[in-house]
């Protein structure tokens, strides 16, 4: 192409293509990270290609304890609410399994950036991934077929940058979907707005993530409390659910019976120390997502030695500090296991904080914050006077 600028945001180029005259359009709007491209022809083509491309790193590999920010995944929108997501393998050559037909928006995305290119010409293009062994680049082909004696509109906008909600929308609103927010975007996209709304009061995104988790948790305080009863109440029965077992140990259909007696009387219900738990579960998950995902935590200091909370703890500190307060937890928390069980899960916090040692220091931040404040409600609670009719009986015998 020939290309001329036209003014400082927009450059055109003309080109002579197996005797058909092209003509390029480009626009270029900075602060939306845009790239607006319009082509026409003097004589209509029978097919037109656009292609998008990005670097991708060769050590693709990645698990829980190591993370891998530059690992690139393609993500293509139809336009139907109907989306596909898949990583790209460096291995293979071919990325995708198979061409995908009337595609609206393509995109070749890393951790916290994206290269979208959407699409709004006349004749919807089909979209197809490949990565090449020899420039180690993500080459997707956006392909046009003209119909007979058609004269179709060649227009798109090619999106070049990062990952961020609110410039997204603006952009197109289906860009958002880069985002992935897994299984719970329902619950990730409005803590994510909540996050957002405290860093605009506290101007930290740390303080911004304590925030978000001390009001998490005081929602969840009665789900807790009653979480936390159940299990005391299972565990002062245990004395008489071990008698009972002992008793009819040979008859274990009226060992069943009994035990369901003296859960009926003393009002426990077996599941009532899991269920709340499982019930927090997508919260934390969606919470999960989005410390992980948001690039709000991108280069975002917190204080002292975390100078990027997307980034894991330099120094190890907060994910030691952890792993510490969740073995005081551990100790406060009632448990009806057996010894040996009860053994096995000393090793957890040490797990937990072994896990937590490669992963964003914002996400281990708000665990930690998270279990302080669980201490303080166990050790409150373990103040509460509670009796149940085993214990009673225990006590008049």
């Amino acid at each position: 192409f020939n290309i001329k600028k036209v003014s400082d945001n927009q450059f055109e180029g003309t080109a002579a293509i197996d005797g058909i005259e092209v003509k390029k359009t480009i626009q270029i709007d900075t602060e939306k990270y845009l790239l607006q491209t319009k082509l026409s022809y003097s004589k209509s083509p029978q097919q037109v290609e656009t292609y998008v491309a990005g670097d991708v790193n060769r050590d693709q590999s990645s698990s829980l304890l190591k993370r891998n920010y530059d690992k690139e995944s393609v993500f293509v929108d139809f336009g139907t609410n109907e989306t596909a997501r898949k990583d790209v393998d460096p291995k293979t050559s071919k990325i995708l399994d198979k061409d995908y037909d009337n595609v609206s928006v393509a995109a070749i995305d890393k951790h916290y950036f994206t290269l979208a290119l959407i699409d709004k010409s006349d004749i919807a293009p089909s979209f197809s991934v490949k990565y090449d062994q020899n420039t180690s680049e993500t080459i997707g082909t956006l392909k046009y077929v003209v119909g007979s004696g058609a004269s179709p509109k060649f227009e798109s906008s090619l999106f070049m940058g990062p990952k961020e909600m609110k410039l997204l929308s603006a952009v197109d609103e289906r860009l958002t979907k880069t985002i992935n927010l897994g299984w719970f975007d329902w619950i990730a996209k409005p803590i994510l707005k909540l996050l957002k709304l405290f860093y605009s009061v506290v101007g930290n995104y740390g303080v911004a993530i304590i925030l978000v988790t001390l009001l998490i948790r005081l929602i969840l305080l009665p789900i807790n409390i009653s979480s936390f009863r159940s299990m005391k109440k299972m565990q002062l029965i245990q004395p008489e659910l071990k008698a009972i077992k002992e008793r009819y140990k040979n008859d274990p259909q009226r060992q069943q019976v009994e035990t369901m007696n003296i859960m009926k009387q003393n009002k426990v219900n077996p599941v009532g120390g899991c269920l709340p738990m499982l019930l927090q579960l997508p919260i934390f998950v969606a919470l999960y997502n989005v410390l992980a995902q948001s690039i709000e935590l991108y280069q975002a200091p917190f204080m002292l030695w975390i100078r990027d909370l997307s980034l894991k703890d330099p120094y190890y500190v907060l994910p030691v500090l952890m792993g510490i307060t969740m073995f005081i937890q551990q100790k406060l928390t009632p448990s009806a296991m057996d010894p040996a069980q009860a053994k096995a899960m000393q090793f957890m916090p040490v797990m937990f904080a072994a896990l937590m040692v490669s992963l964003p220091s914002g996400l281990t931040l708000y665990i930690f914050v998270s279990t302080l404040f669980g201490i303080l409600q166990q050790y409150i609670m373990t103040k509460e006077k509670t009796e149940t009719k085993a214990v009673q009986q225990l006590i008049s015998k």
